[in-house]
């Protein structure tokens, strides 16, 4: 970095000499900072409080020998003793911006959030602060910013916080200037994110599901027809490729019941399994039976089996969690597009159906709209199979329990892609009368503008046969855990912030959450 630049204004310079004169500090003294310094952060050290009183004596009109002592004194718990100083600091230096910067932590440690600007100026600026200054360090620059960054994060207004932030990305000399108030501003972002979603969730219009399976269900599996099936109980995703080609080669007709029993008794043992894995742990190789009878009936293009399989995702979110966790909205999509190839008007009633959970009809609708992308020819087709779709959702009321305003926005991000903006006459009115959430698009709007963009990217996913997506699925399972190993390492508290040395050095950044400033903010990230 460059020893001057010009932000917001003013001048920021990593020269150490130009406030000298200004903070009284002589030749001999500006030897002695760095030791002083390193020395009054020192607990070890039981001289340094003395010389720095001594000193204080000696030079009484350089702030900065105060401020050190405010420091040694925090630094060994005498937290009495650095309050006191430091408003002595303020009494007779009340510009001295680490004198101010100090009293806007205490009152930061003590949530007296208001006070903060009392401290630091209304405005939280530092050229507000100073209006005749042209001229900053960066450690002033930085410690300023630092606290303004936390006041706004403090009081949820993160796009004051984000500003102040940018500034101080754009001037620290290091990583570790920022990486408290990183976590702080991280943290918000998740809380605003989180009160974002809060008030989107008040206005969604959500269905009542079907209720949960009874609980006097059977424990025994059903009598399958073929015996191999069996298998299915016994393995996870690593189902030999030989096993699967066995019963792939099984007669069709019953094995199509087969597989259908396989995804009802997913549905009439539910609590017989969810009582195993509460007292024994989720078993991967014998609770993965629904996802291959599932995928199965994809690779067999099973579409006489439909019935079957959107009675099983017409259950409640429950039990399609519990059996298919995230392939519910990462892969399974893939064995809807096999059996819905032939003819996609077969999914309409399913999309109608009341009370059936989002994410099981996202699925479908992204089917459809892969189904399109892989077949450019069928456009026509798709555009009047969605047009009719929404033209009834919009002359179709909420008591109806069919409508779902997140469902409703996915379903128009998947068509959009694949018809682009054939669609928008149909799509309007579902905005109008507000039955799009925004967990797609923020507005009509955005979706149009995005429908037009020439540079937007493909959604075209790649189709696989059940062996290579069993393989891809493995695979990219294992990727995840060896990155997820190799990211684990251990958090580090921070010490409490310190204002640096007229010679520019890096200091402790603030992160207290308590009165004493010295709890990290790791606890507020897992909250």
């Amino acid at each position: 970095m460059s020893n001057h630049i010009v932000i917001c204004g003013y001048t920021i310079t990593a020269d150490p000499s130009f406030q000298d004169e200004r903070v009284r500090v002589t030749p001999w003294l500006k030897e002695q900072m760095e030791r002083l310094f390193l020395e009054s952060r020192d607990k070890k050290n039981r001289k340094i409080i003395g010389e720095l009183k001594d000193l204080i004596v000696q030079f009484p009109d350089t702030p900065i020998l105060k401020n050190y002592l405010t420091v040694a004194y925090f630094i060994r718990s005498k937290f009495d003793e650095s309050r006191k100083m430091n408003q002595e600091l303020l009494r007779v230096h009340p510009d001295y911006l680490f004198g101010r910067i100090n009293l806007a932590f205490e009152y930061f440690g003590n949530g007296a959030f208001e006070k903060m600007t009392e401290a630091l100026g209304e405005k939280m600026e530092l050229k507000a602060l100073y209006p005749d200054r042209k001229l900053f360090h960066f450690s002033e620059v930085t410690a300023y910013y630092k606290v303004a960054v936390l006041y706004f994060c403090a009081i949820h207004d993160l796009e004051a916080a984000e500003k102040r932030y940018e500034i101080l990305e754009a001037v620290a000399h290091e990583d570790e200037d920022i990486e408290a108030v990183t976590k702080y501003i991280e943290a918000e972002r998740l809380y605003a994110a989180g009160e974002k979603y809060s008030e989107e969730e008040k206005v969604k219009i959500k269905v009542i599901q079907k209720k949960l399976p009874h609980r006097g269900q059977k424990a025994a599996p059903p009598d399958f027809i073929h015996p191999q099936i069996h298998w299915l109980y016994e393995e996870n995703l690593n189902i030999s490729h030989s096993k699967l080609r066995i019963i792939t080669s099984l007669p069709r007709e019953s094995l199509l019941k087969d597989l259908e029993a396989v995804l009802l008794d997913a549905v009439q043992r539910y609590y017989f399994f969810r009582k195993k894995e509460a007292l024994a742990g989720w078993d991967d190789d014998c609770m993965k039976f629904p996802v291959h009878a599932l995928f199965l009936l994809g690779e067999l293009r099973a579409t006489e089996s439909l019935p079957v399989v959107f009675e099983f995702f017409s259950q409640h979110e429950e039990v399609l969690d519990f059996w298919f966790s995230d392939y519910l909205t990462e892969i399974n999509w893939e064995p809807f597009y096999y059996l819905l190839e032939k003819d996609i008007s077969l999914a309409r009633d399913f999309l109608l159906n009341p009370g059936v959970y989002t994410y099981a009809k996202t699925e479908v609708v992204t089917a459809i709209a892969q189904v399109v992308l892989h077949n450019p020819e069928r456009k026509a087709e798709a555009t009047e199979f969605f047009n009719s779709l929404f033209h009834e959702f919009a002359k179709t009321g909420i008591r109806s329990n069919v409508i779902d305003s997140d469902f409703i926005a996915y379903a128009i991000g998947d068509a959009a892609e694949a018809i682009d903006p054939l669609l928008l006459p149909a799509i309007k009115p579902l905005f109008e009368i507000g039955y799009v959430s925004t967990v797609s698009y923020k507005s009509y709007d955005a979706l149009v503008k995005h429908c037009h963009n020439p540079d937007r990217l493909s959604p075209l996913k790649p189709l696989l046969n059940i062996y290579d997506r069993y393989d891809d699925i493995n695979n990219s399972w294992n990727e995840y855990m060896e990155e997820l190993n190799e990211s684990r390492y251990p958090f580090e508290n921070h010490t409490p912030f310190i204002a640096p040395p007229k010679t520019g050095r890096n200091d402790p950044c603030p992160c207290g959450s308590g009165i004493k400033y010295k709890k990290c903010c790791l606890d507020k990230l897992n909250e």
